[in-house]
């Protein structure tokens, strides 16, 4: 799992609070900080994603922040995929009709969803999160003035253009360019304003409390955690794999089918 790396490598100072401390990991890997043990670090993602998933919860954070200080943009990309296909998954689950002959995984959805979240929206929003801790309120970071400015640029800017971009790349991809314009207009302003309700309250927790380098693990987090209250939305239409016409989920007196479409929003959708 780890290999030894030439005695010229010096790993990367970590940043303040990214809780990934190497010199930990060598100790408890018998280095002692000095020698031929105290050079060897994680060298493969896939490998460092394997043990994140499988080893004790204390090597898996160890091994994650060491890859996150070495490869940020890589990790995030790495992370934001697996959110989306682990959150596409529950959500098709929970949305699946009771009689199991009528329903089949959609793989198509959950690819789209998951190259969406690793090429774009994990890569981009490493950059987007620092560019708004430097320049917003840097000397304040983590008073309200500067939460609440985060907060109005993340959910009054960001999510909306990033909610836009995602509803034309899926029209894209399913082979509907001329549907652009039409799923815009019906689903832009319901997934938005669905966002404001998980993402507002998740946010204000995220930058008064959540390191920079961690935002996106922990929006990765939120999103598949949210998937139990949202269940879908925008895979309802265009769906060869069902047999018959899923049913809407019950939420209160409406039914709605409510799906988290990418990191950074939710859709809501309610049928006719």
């Amino acid at each position: 799992m780890f290999l030894t790396l030439r005695p010229a490598l010096h790993l990367p100072h970590l940043p303040v609070g990214s809780c990934g401390h190497i010199s930990s990991l060598r100790r408890l890997r018998g280095g002692g900080g000095h020698g031929r043990a105290a050079r060897r670090v994680p060298m493969s993602l896939p490998t460092s994603l394997a043990t994140v998933l499988l080893d004790s919860p204390g090597w898996a954070w160890l091994h994650y922040n060491s890859h996150l200080a070495i490869n940020p943009v890589q990790t995030k990309a790495v992370t934001s995929f697996v959110s989306a296909v682990l959150g596409d998954a529950l959500a098709q689950r929970l949305s699946r009709p009771a009689d199991a002959r009528l329903w089949r995984y959609d793989w198509a959805r959950t690819a789209r969803l998951a190259f969406f979240n690793g090429a774009f929206m994990g890569p981009l929003g490493h950059y987007y999160y620092g560019l708004l801790d430097e320049n917003v309120l840097p000397d304040t970071p983590k008073s309200a003035a500067a939460i609440t400015s985060k907060l109005f640029i993340d959910q009054m800017m960001w999510a909306p253009i990033c909610t836009l971009i995602f509803y034309v790349y899926k029209c894209f991809l399913e082979g509907r360019p001329r549907d652009c314009i039409k799923e815009v207009k019906q689903k832009w302003g319901p997934t938005t304003y669905a966002s404001w309700k998980l993402w507002i309250p998740a946010h204000i927790f995220n930058f008064a409390v959540v390191p920079t380098q961690q935002r996106i693990l922990y929006a990765n987090v939120i999103s598949v955690a949210g998937t139990y209250i949202l269940s879908r939305c925008a895979a309802e239409d265009h769906r060869p794999a069902l047999k018959t016409p899923l049913q809407p989920l019950r939420v209160g007196k409406e039914g709605r089918n409510i799906e988290v479409v990418l990191d950074n929003a939710v859709a809501d959708d309610k049928r006719e």
